[in-house]
């Protein structure tokens, strides 16, 4: 699951910048449209509509190369119930948005595993890229990390964390993601805004399936 001047030229964060929050503001999404969330699916969205009420993302800045994204949610399942949905493979298809064209590799329907391989395409600028990633640090159903092994970024280690709490399980990412040095200076004004987008209608997505009211895209 990349342009005014100052955007292109100056760095989204200084040392002494306080981490840009993205807070999702219900009550403007009220204002703006009353349209059901589903509305939303097959256009591009914005971090501010059709996100659910605990989703929150956040990026950081590490240095010059280097930059962390973090999401959490809070979701009305189990830890138990929900890591078996993340352990097939083939849901990612469900959970990515469809401008991405997203599309596993021939017969790749494996559960997830220390050590296992998966390879995907996604398409980006019109241009069909080729993804594989590993899956480490296995430990259901707490945590795994899967890393890009290739693929559009330089480097590429996603933690995804499931810990229980009162209300469900506390569903939390950290990506840590190095993007390649001829699209650093599209970071702030692309890059961003896109995985923004991405883990906004994951959010969505595994919101609707943890109360039982996600309906399968055409295609699955």
């Amino acid at each position: 699951m990349l342009p005014d001047l100052h955007a292109i030229f100056l760095p989204p964060f200084s040392k002494n910048s306080p981490v840009l929050t993205i807070p999702i503001l219900r009550r403007a999404v009220k204002q703006k449209s009353s349209v059901s969330p589903a509305i939303h699916y097959n256009r591009r969205m914005s971090a501010h509509e059709a996100c659910p009420p605990t989703f929150a993302i956040e990026f950081r800045r590490i240095d010059l190369l280097t930059h962390r994204l973090t999401t959490s949610q809070v979701l009305p399942l189990t830890p138990e119930e929900i890591f078996p949905f993340f352990e097939d493979p083939g849901n990612l298809f469900e959970i990515t948005p469809d401008w991405l064209d997203f599309r596993m590799a021939e017969g790749i329907r494996s559960a997830v595993f220390e050590g296992a391989e998966f390879s995907y395409t996604i398409k980006l600028f019109g241009v069909r890229i080729g993804w594989r990633s590993r899956i480490v640090d296995y430990r259901p159903p707490e945590r795994f990390v899967d890393i890009q092994l290739k693929g559009p970024y330089q480097s590429w280690h996603h933690l995804h964390t499931f810990e229980a709490v009162p209300e469900g399980t506390l569903m939390k990412d950290e990506v840590i993601y190095h993007p390649p040095l001829i699209a650093l200076p599209l970071h702030g004004a692309i890059i961003k805004k896109r995985l923004e987008n991405i883990f906004s209608y994951r959010a969505l997505r595994v919101w609707e399936w943890a109360r039982g009211e996600m309906k399968p895209k055409q295609g699955a």
